[in-house]
């Protein structure tokens, strides 16, 4: 099977997954906000985010190590993937003990996070006790998904998670309906992240026999210390990462109370599950990406990338305007016309899903070619911008200030630079040629959203469940005829297509032969 079809036949099992997890998603958190309330939901999001936080102490580890193995898998070097691993394994238990210590270190501030929820009856420390757990849990054998990921093998690990998405999802919206209970649906929350990853342990076990029979190495000095600088690298970018998707919840919480932070977590939720859907469409190809690195020329991988680019503004434009067109009418029919949000909050967070969604490909190949070092003060630059912005924003505009403040603080550094530093330093190519087509596709972007939102807003059928599903439509035609229009005589798009029929062409002699 090739780079490609590996590729193809992650994104396939990762969008089922994905799927799955976003049904559980929507069920648990609809029965969580009418059984408990919306305060239940506003500190659900709100503890999470925190936790995204501790979750610093992993530094971007795990994408060092998934690119550390890459060669070795590559040359079957099988007693330099036992000591990577064994090391790999000590490491990420030192990590846990450390997310432990700092979530008893939170807890003193707790009063000072959690305002303005009346509702929440339970014991807050004991509640944000059971959330460090799960983030606890999901590092604990964690290491051995990483090993499934960079052989392209992540297909296991969305079955397993799927099948334990399901079994839990019962479990918890059981918990909610029948005992009312959070605590209980917490706990089965920690148990579920638990036998997950027994699972894909197991599962790793038996693909690589030789991990349990071979006894490890220690790493060499120098394999550490390029580790270390790696890992030192990737640390600003995940501290950016995280805080970016993070300190909206923390600020509103602190300015404007934990309630508000539900009503906006509602539409973090479809924004955050669309762009994981779609996304793995892309992100799926990151180990193909890395072992192109190590095995092809440039112009390879400059073929490859604009592929890719091609591929995230398809992607980017229809779920674009399908958010910014359809959250409206969705969040209506899902919860009520009263958890609707000003439209300012619809534009500003679809302009964010259309950024985080052509960074995918330059991520991809910035993380391949090991540019880790270089432009590590970007992030730092772009955290602050955000933390700034966001609470100076928040005291003059509430809700839709913070979130306009996270897309000022991309558009000023990670939009323009990461994209420059690759085509500097790995394809040799015009930055600015670059930037005048990603303008030219934002304006494009941006027409489409505005022509599907004004044929949309002739239609009231006097229902929310009409009005969407007479909506759906639309957004499924009219960008996607516009985007193909203008992209069709492109060479880009032609490529891209080959390149899709390739993939396909197996899965259509086999359903020919059936």
């Amino acid at each position: 099977m090739t780079r490609t079809q590996k590729a193809a036949r992650n994104s396939v099992f990762a969008m089922l997954l994905i799927l799955v997890a976003e049904l559980s998603n929507f069920a648990v958190r609809t029965v969580m906000v009418r059984e408990l309330g919306i305060e239940y939901s506003g500190v659900s999001a709100l503890f999470t985010d925190i936790l995204n936080v501790l979750s610093l102490t992993e530094l971007g580890f795990g994408t060092a190590a998934a690119y550390a193995l890459y060669k070795p898998l590559h040359e079957n070097d099988q007693k330099r993937i036992v000591s990577l691993m064994a090391y790999y394994r000590k490491v990420y238990l030192i990590i846990a003990g450390a997310i432990t210590a700092l979530g008893f270190i939170c807890l003193p501030f707790l009063g000072k996070i959690v305002k303005d929820v009346p509702n929440i009856k339970e014991n807050i420390a004991i509640v944000f006790l059971l959330y460090v757990a799960k983030s606890v849990s999901s590092y604990v054998l964690v290491y051995k998904a990483t090993l499934l990921d960079a052989n392209q093998q992540s297909n296991i690990v969305s079955i397993v998670t799927v099948i334990n998405t399901l079994i839990f999802t019962v479990l918890e919206i059981i918990a909610l309906i029948f005992f009312k209970s959070f605590i209980f649906y917490l706990i089965l929350l920690v148990s579920s992240v638990i036998i997950k990853n027994l699972a894909i342990s197991l599962a790793a076990k038996v693909k690589f026999p030789y991990l349990s029979k071979q006894k490890p190495d220690e790493l060499s000095k120098q394999e550490r210390t390029d580790l270390r600088k790696n890992v030192g690298a990737l640390s600003v970018y995940k501290v950016c990462d995280v805080l970016q998707k993070s300190v909206d919840s923390i600020v509103i919480s602190i300015m404007l109370g934990t309630a508000a932070v539900g009503y906006l977590a509602n539409y973090r939720m479809v924004q955050t599950n669309v762009d994981s859907l779609f996304g793995q469409l892309l992100e799926a190809s990151l180990p193909s990406v890395g072992n192109l690195a190590v095995s092809e020329n440039k112009d390879r991988q400059y073929s490859v990338y604009l592929r890719l680019t091609m591929l995230g503004f398809l992607i980017g434009n229809f779920i674009t305007v399908s958010f910014f067109v359809l959250i409206e009418p969705f969040v209506a029919v899902w919860l009520g016309g009263k958890y609707i949000l000003n439209i300012g909050v619809a534009v500003v967070l679809s302009a964010n899903l259309y950024i985080m969604t052509m960074a995918r490909p330059y991520e991809s190949f910035r993380t391949a070619n090991k540019l880790f070092v270089e432009g590590k003060y970007r992030p730092i630059v772009m955290t602050v911008i955000n933390i700034g912005l966001s609470v100076l924003f928040c005291k003059y505009w509430g809700i839709i200030g913070v979130i306009i403040a996270t897309a000022i603080a991309r558009l000023t550094t990670h939009v323009w630079y990461d994209p420059w530093l690759i085509n500097k330093r790995v394809f040799n190519r015009s930055f600015t040629k670059y930037l005048f087509v990603k303008f030219i596709a934002a304006l494009i972007v941006a027409f489409d959203c505005f022509i599907t939102k004004k044929l949309t807003s002739f239609i009231d059928m006097g229902s929310p469940w009409l009005n969407l599903i007479i909506c759906v439509p639309i957004c499924l035609i009219v960008p996607n005829l516009i985007s193909l229009l203008v992209v069709f005589h492109t060479k880009e798009f032609k490529e891209l297509k080959v390149s899709i029929m390739k993939v396909l062409s197996p899965f259509m002699q086999k359903i020919k032969k059936f």
